[in-house]
């Protein structure tokens, strides 16, 4: 299960890293393009009507006397030629296409052509550059509009909508991923300490289970060792138990059980560290001296619970108590000392406790 959730995961952090440079690069690529679009399409109207601009102030100033012949037909071929350009060039196809553009500047087109004649011999006095003169007057303000409603007007606000559209769409997406990678993630997490808190503890009682008792046992050793602490070490253990899971069922086993764990925490109140090492066996260790009567009123105390926890009063409660000096003995052998005191109890028969205090 752990692991299914983290292949899950790992999927989500990929397909959460893939949307992010794809989106990063969908951004730049729109980004690009609208700004590409703008430059393009901005400098070719800027050129044509620069250069439309530049041939009709030329004519005027011919006609007026302020221009000679061969200056005239120089501004006339550059707006020709941006003309052309604009009409048939691959840079202006975008923007050709809008707002009318290709008919206005054709128009132009047309009327320069038309009067090409003209321009090239030209006469001061000619009424055709006076009629040249007044349809360009006219046709102008049409290329300044292009330039108004392309960078200016809706459709520009619509470029921009468009592409803030597409980042929020991006964003809510990332957004979508990241939560759920981090669902995943608390997930993962919880399982993970839940699995961490089983490895070493029990789950019905929610006591450290033997392996933790061990380990923790050896780290006080080694801690308090050196000192000449005395190690009192406690195993106790629920005689006959089986017997109530087989009368009274399994739950009212592990009712008893639990009830037993609860009553011996309180009752050492965290003085010593209590775990439960098997079925039906807890142990408990001290570094702290403790008061001598404390094992027969825990005992007292347990016997009495497992009384009216059993109605057939079968549950005794037998217990083994080793007290030496860790410099004196391994911990081994001091749960070994604990063993034998707590069989000696058990032999015993009833409620009885056994205390062996090696030298």
């Amino acid at each position: 299960m752990v692991r299914g959730k983290f292949v899950s995961l790992t999927c989500i952090l990929v397909t959460f890293v893939g949307v992010t440079f794809w989106s990063a690069w969908s951004n730049d690529r729109a980004f690009t393009e609208l700004v590409r679009y703008t430059q393009l399409s901005a400098w070719s109207l800027a050129q044509l009507e620069l250069e439309l601009q530049g041939f009709q102030e030329g004519l005027t100033l011919y006609r007026s006397g302020h221009l000679d012949g061969r200056e005239l037909n120089k501004r006339y071929d550059l707006a020709w030629n941006r003309l052309d350009i604009f009409l048939n060039g691959e840079e202006a196809s975008a923007i050709r296409a809008r707002f009318g553009a290709a008919d206005k500047v054709g128009h132009i087109f047309s009327l320069i052509k038309q009067h090409e004649p003209d321009v090239v011999s030209p006469q001061r006095d000619s009424p055709a550059l006076g009629q040249l003169a007044a349809g360009l007057g006219e046709a102008m303000p049409a290329i300044r509009s292009l330039m108004v409603e392309n960078f200016t007007g809706q459709s520009a606000i619509r470029q921009r909508a468009s592409l803030l559209q597409s980042r929020q769409d991006n964003l809510w997406l990332l957004s979508a991923l990241l939560l759920v990678g981090l669902v995943m993630l608390y997930m993962l997490s919880r399982e993970t300490r839940r699995h961490q808190f089983l490895a070493w503890n029990d789950p019905l009682t929610l006591l450290p289970n033997r392996a933790a008792f061990i380990r923790q046992l050896e780290q006080e050793a080694r801690r308090h060792g050196n000192q000449g602490r005395p190690l009192t070490l406690c195993l106790i253990e629920l005689n006959h138990f089986k017997e109530v899971n087989d009368s009274l069922g399994y739950a009212s086993g592990d009712a008893l059980l639990v009830k037993v764990a609860r009553a011996m925490a309180s009752f050492i109140a965290g003085r010593a560290y209590l775990a439960r090492i098997g079925g039906d066996e807890f142990a408990l260790y001290c570094f702290e001296p403790l008061a001598p009567e404390w094992p027969d009123s825990l005992l007292a105390h347990l016997q009495q619970l497992v009384f009216e926890a059993d109605p057939a009063h079968r549950v005794k409660v037998s217990m083994g108590l080793s007290q030496s000096r860790v410099s004196q003995h391994q911990v081994e052998e001091i749960m070994l000392f604990a063993d034998i005191a707590l069989d000696n109890a058990r032999q015993q028969g009833g409620a009885a406790s056994c205390s062996i205090r090696p030298c």
